[in-house]
């Protein structure tokens, strides 16, 4: 889980897990661990340049790619090992940066950088609705191939432009992401709270989210998927705590729209920020 960034700032976590390969007809069994390197970041919104204000020789999605590339060049997907990048939302935000990508039209900066960079799997934040649907439909149309989009708990049947993306495929409530065989589920979440801080227009939010993600696990498991990953938006971390001690099948959180800083000693953060 990570902290609400405002650039593009790489977080990773090396994750453990095991899978289960049949044995002999006395049906033993060998375990056989398997390692996921979760590449993931939150709250972009649009500081695609640098990090802005006084900082500006850090962060970026220029060096963000780079470090990303570093990261994900130095796995190779097998059947032991494994390698995603994920985002849990607010992927563009209004500002100088933004405001530009739109005067200058379809595509946006932010989705040509989200692009280049590579994501699996990607969730929406309140931020990603400030300009209404009409706005993040243009973002979404600025792709060559759109990453999966992931949203359980988001209605867009009152959105035509949005619910387009639901029929393709491309928005879902969650992704299976199949490595040299091994199956990884992304699932997303928004915050209830969208109608009240942003602007959805009629895009319908169910606040039912321990109902919801459980029948999204069950899903994904029910499919022959055993690592299985959450990228939510619920603005405060101890929402994503609460949710995940009333669900069971979840592995990984990676929690976006907070504001706390989560880190370990030595870990590089944002200049100005202390563990």
């Amino acid at each position: 889980m990570t902290k609400k960034t405002t650039t593009f700032i790489l977080l990773f976590l090396l994750v453990l897990g095991t899978t289960i390969i049949a044995g002999s007809a006395a049906a033993e069994e060998d375990v056989v661990a398997y390692t996921l390197t979760l590449l993931h970041n939150n709250d972009g919104e649009s500081q695609v340049v640098d990090a802005g204000g006084d900082i500006t020789d850090f962060g970026g999605a220029a060096r963000f790619k780079t470090v990303v590339d570093n990261l994900r060049g130095a796995v190779t997907p097998s059947a032991t090992e494994g390698v995603i990048m994920v985002s849990s939302g607010d992927n563009f935000l209004a500002g100088p940066e933004f405001n530009a990508a739109v005067q200058n039209g379809v595509p946006f900066y932010d989705t040509i950088a989200m692009e280049l960079i590579g994501y699996d799997a990607v969730a929406l934040g309140n931020h990603d609705f400030d300009f209404g649907p009409d706005i993040l439909a243009d973002f979404l149309d600025g792709y060559t191939t759109v990453p999966p989009y992931v949203s359980a708990n988001l209605d867009f049947t009152g959105e035509p432009r949005l619910q387009a993306y639901v029929v393709s495929g491309d928005i879902d409530g969650a992704t299976t992401i199949t490595q040299s065989g091994v199956k990884i589920g992304v699932i997303g979440l928004e915050t209830p709270n969208l109608p009240f801080v942003s602007s959805p227009r009629n895009v319908v939010v169910d606040d039912d989210l321990v109902t919801i993600l459980q029948a999204e696990i069950d899903a994904l498991e029910l499919a022959g998927v055993d690592k299985i990953i959450l990228a939510s938006h619920l603005q405060n971390i101890q929402n994503e705590i609460d949710l995940v001690g009333e669900v069971d099948g979840l592995d990984i959180v990676v929690a976006g729209g907070g504001d706390e800083l989560l880190a370990n000693p030595g870990d590089l953060l944002i200049p100005g920020d202390e563990t």
